[in-house]
């Protein structure tokens, strides 16, 4: 946690992109749509003028910009079923309490987190990854919505002058996936805490020498 706040105020964000981003091949993802979309997401992402008006809101637009080069037709829409994740065992929510679930408590959560002072950045760090954590058990969409949580997740770090996450959630999913269900099933949030910090310090042993 020390790197991480001694690199607070030094992060160039600029370089995101051309570093991790663009360093991706199409072999990292499932298909070249898929590929220019997270490119089409971080370019929202990486422009702080647009977090004047986020909100929990902010996810759909992230969803839209990560689909926009599919050629099939794509539902934008909250899911309208079950999202059975295979093997998981992860409660998520019911698909009839998405909209409710959204408008109310987690737009009001992301909004106060994000216009928050802050005084204590290890406790700001740790109310993202709960956020996170509740936006991944609300699972809104049908598809994407881990690269659209990571990316949401980005723009409280960014806002926080922190690193940026760039890992593949695949290359470790079942320490992800462990650390996930400890959270949603038992509200046990010390996993996932130290998973997101390990990867934010990674992130900042990675870009420490792009510094401006």
């Amino acid at each position: 946690m020390e790197l991480i706040k001694n690199f607070q105020e030094t992060v160039n964000y600029e370089s995101y992109k051309e570093d991790y981003l663009l360093s991706l091949n199409d072999l990292t993802y499932a298909n070249h749509e898929e590929y220019q979309g997270q490119l089409n997401m971080y370019d929202f992402v990486l422009q702080k003028h647009n977090y004047n008006n986020l909100s929990i809101f902010t996810l759909g637009l992230l969803h839209k910009r990560l689909y926009k080069f599919y050629n099939s037709n794509v539902d934008y829409s909250y899911r309208t079923a079950p999202s059975y994740l295979q093997d998981l065992d992860i409660d998520l929510l019911d698909y009839r309490e998405i909209t409710s679930y959204l408008n109310n408590d987690l737009n009001k959560r992301a909004m106060e987190l994000f216009k928050k002072e802050i005084n204590d950045i290890e406790l700001y760090i740790e109310e993202v990854i709960k956020l996170s954590v509740d936006i991944f058990r609300c699972h809104p969409f049908m598809d994407g919505n881990k690269r659209i949580t990571q990316a949401f997740m980005n723009i409280y770090f960014s806002k926080a002058k922190l690193p940026m996450l760039n890992i593949n959630l695949n290359e470790k999913r079942e320490e992800y996936i462990e650390a996930l269900r400890s959270a949603i099933n038992f509200k046990d949030y010390s996993s996932i805490n130290e998973f997101y910090i390990k990867e934010l310090e990674n992130s900042t042993n990675l870009n420490k020498n792009k510094v401006k």
